[in-house]
């Protein structure tokens, strides 16, 4: 079958409605992509990735062609599916990365957050390797992603990511996890200190230490991990909602304490 394809922030678009054409030749039901796939449909180029933010960067603000469409960040990297995620494409959309990038704006809906672009396009290789992953505390069903990138005003930067949503490429719909935002946070010491009360930490990394207050030097001391209390329990959370979440999760480990506890505090 020949068919037009189209590069969007380093995805290869199959311009039909009925097929998806993979790096080994191979072609996919559209519809059925989301259960049928491999790591292969979906292709991530950086530097494609790069040139499309050089292109929202110039935008005046944050409208244009992309409105409806979203940006590729890559295939859920394994840490995640170890909390739980599906081998789904990561994506968030234009209008969010536009709105991260600018410092202010005349929409009172949106959150303008000033990241620079430079620091935008490294987002993708940041996301592999997490400092920490949080559920979330306002929408429980999300987990947070915390990065190793900075901003302007040298806050930890964290990425908020929806399980099992709708992308739409061009009128394609398929499912995908998505980034809901990026963003400096503001008084990380009190949000961790919150993370461990409400046992909300789902993984660790060793370059967290850098990130905790010195004042909890025991936690300073954690290797790395994945904290499989607290998992279970955003897993069986989930479930409620996603019953196929976790089902391939191999992180299903019996503790009958939390592996971070109030104590430390």
């Amino acid at each position: 079958v020949e068919m037009n394809r189209e590069t969007i922030a380093g995805r290869t678009l199959v311009q039909s409605t009925h097929e998806l054409h993979t790096s080994s030749g191979t072609t996919h039901d559209i519809h059925t992509v989301a259960e049928n796939y491999t790591v292969q449909s979906f292709y991530f180029n950086q530097n494609d990735f790069e040139k499309e933010i050089d292109q929202l960067s110039r935008r005046k603000n944050e409208t244009g062609k992309y409105t409806a469409s979203h940006i590729y960040l890559g295939m859920t990297p394994p840490i995640y599916q170890k909390i739980g995620f599906n081998n789904l494409p990561v994506m968030t959309t234009a209008i969010h990365i536009k709105t991260a990038m600018m410092k202010e704006g005349n929409n009172p809906n949106r959150h303008y957050h000033g990241i620079p672009s430079e620091t935008i396009k490294k987002i993708p290789e940041a996301l592999k390797k997490p400092v920490m992953i949080t559920q979330s505390f306002t929408h429980p069903l999300d987990i947070v992603s915390i990065v190793s990138l900075t901003d302007n005003e040298k806050r930890p930067i964290f990425i908020p990511i929806s399980y099992k949503k709708k992308g739409n490429f061009n009128g394609v719909e398929i499912d995908i996890h998505l980034a809901k935002s990026m963003y400096g946070r503001n008084n990380f010491n009190q949000f961790f200190i919150e993370a461990i009360k409400q046992n909300k930490i789902l993984y660790i990394n060793k370059e967290s230490r850098e990130l905790v207050p010195p004042e909890l030097q025991l936690l300073r001391n954690y290797k790395p991990q994945l904290l499989y209390y607290n998992i279970n329990r955003y897993q069986e959370f989930v479930k409620q909602t996603y019953p196929d979440f976790a089902r391939n999760a191999s992180t299903n480990k019996p503790h009958g304490k939390p592996d971070i506890c109030s104590i430390c505090l």
